[in-house]
């Protein structure tokens, strides 16, 4: 794991991005489909924010 983490904070030290900001998902999460959207919608016009809160609903063994 220490590696993916090492080689994920070197790409984020060290590549170009499009955008300012960056969204890092794990394997084991999900974005709906309106979140998407939010997303989307923020990226095209970023506006004055400097900061963003993504709320998180967790589960585990498929319940909630």
């Amino acid at each position: 794991m220490g590696g993916i983490r090492r080689r994920r904070n070197w790409a984020l030290k060290n590549l170009p991005f499009k955008h300012e900001w960056v969204l890092i998902v794990d394997a084991d999460e999900h974005i709906t489909a309106e979140s998407a959207e939010e997303i989307r919608k923020v990226v095209a016009e970023p506006g004055d924010k400097v900061g963003y809160y993504i709320n998180r609903k967790l589960f585990s063994w498929g319940g909630g």
